[in-house]
């Protein structure tokens, strides 16, 4: 589970910059340099495509896809001074990915400009829609159940000590008092 929540954790924070950076995109954004940083975060972009249709041919390999999208965006998100075209063009490839294994719902692969949808009701462009209401719904269950099962656990335990304790309790009887009775008065 703590895995999930990082590989969702790493992409919300990629998805955020990539909002941030959609909704103020820089004046001179279209004719931005290309350094050396976005010509290497480019190259791992076509190396992840490839490596992405491998791992899809190879029986729909989904935990190296997870990977493979991990790992870029963790360049991303430790990358500095980016253009914003390469961050979205980025976001763009990677919604595509998170579309194709179901995480957007209403995602729609023939918009190849949208990016992961957050607010659907609002007119500008969103990147990332931060959980699911029934993937939440289905975490708290889970979380209960645990709780519950751990509850249960130390109730158990709870009471197989106090029967040992009784057990101890009753051993420390003296056995000519135990049974010593009214016929045997002295």
């Amino acid at each position: 589970m703590k895995a999930v929540i990082g590989w969702e954790g790493r992409l919300n924070n990629f998805f955020l910059k990539s909002l941030d950076l959609s909704k103020h995109t820089r004046p001179n954004a279209e004719g931005q340099d290309i350094g050396v940083a976005d010509q290497q975060l480019l190259k791992s972009l076509e190396k992840a495509k490839a490596d992405v249709d491998n791992a899809l041919c190879d029986s729909f390999n989904t935990s190296a896809v997870m990977r493979i999208l991990s790992d870029l965006v963790t360049k991303v998100n430790s990358a500095e001074k980016l253009a914003d075209e390469t961050v979205l063009s980025l976001a763009r490839w990677v919604t595509r990915i998170v579309t194709i294994f179901g995480l957007d719902p209403e995602g729609d692969l023939t918009n190849s400009e949208r990016i992961y949808l957050e607010d659907r009701n609002s007119p500008l462009l969103a990147l990332v829609r931060l959980l699911d209401r029934s993937l939440i719904e289905a975490r708290a269950e889970q979380e209960s159940l645990a709780i519950a099962k751990a509850k249960a656990k130390l109730e158990q335990k709870a009471k197989e000590a106090e029967k040992e304790r009784e057990l101890r309790e009753r051993a420390k009887i003296d056995p000519a008092a135990m049974f010593k009775t009214s016929e045997y008065k002295e």
